[in-house]
């Protein structure tokens, strides 16, 4: 099975602010397909599609995260994708609903995503960022990604090139044979799926 092609990142990721308690980020379940594809959608211009989000489920390179509400009640707020070999990792992809940007969440879900990485021995984390996503590099940096390059037309939808950014990690866990995988997060409490 192909590999999606690399996305870009959300458009207004928010840089600031603490994210308000009753937030959760949790191992995503085909069951929250739907809100995650209605997000993609409205962040990106060139959206994966619900068949390439459930062809990386069951892949231990690929951790797939959702952050929610406590109780569930709101609904997915938001998402991220981590691909994750040896001591190499790479933010494929992270959104969080427009109508929940500027609240911190964005943040809170990066955090994890970085947790995570840490977790299965990551050493440093990799992403691209478009160069007219000025709020979504300024949460990146807040968060210790440094720029480290510039891939040349790199978006479609409009041609656009990107920002290379990595955060070097701490040392965490020793990496799994299989190159990455690790122990995913645990399912929500009485959740579907």
């Amino acid at each position: 099975m192909e590999q999606p092609s690399p996305s870009e990142e959300e458009r207004e990721l928010d840089p600031g602010g603490e994210a308000p308690g009753g937030w959760h980020v949790r191992a995503m379940r085909p069951a929250d397909l739907p809100g995650v594809v209605a997000i993609e959608g409205e962040a990106f211009t060139t959206p994966w599609s619900e068949e390439t989000f459930r062809s990386l489920f069951d892949r231990p390179p690929w951790v797939l995260l959702v952050l929610e509400e406590e109780g569930g009640a709101s609904g997915i707020a938001g998402y991220a994708v981590l691909g994750c070999v040896m001591e190499q990792g790479e933010l494929a992809n992270i959104a969080v609903r427009s109508r929940d940007r500027g609240r911190g969440l964005g943040g809170l879900l990066l955090e994890q995503v970085v947790q995570e990485a840490v977790a299965r021995g990551v050493r440093q984390l990799f992403l691209e960022v478009r160069m007219s996503n000025t709020a979504a590099a300024a949460l990146y940096t807040a968060h210790g990604f440094q720029e480290i390059g510039v891939r040349k037309n790199y978006y479609e939808e409009p041609r656009e090139h990107a920002r290379v950014l990595v955060r070097r990690l701490p040392e965490g866990c020793t990496p799994p044979d299989s190159g990455g995988g690790g122990e995913p997060l645990p399912e929500a409490e009485g959740g579907k799926g």
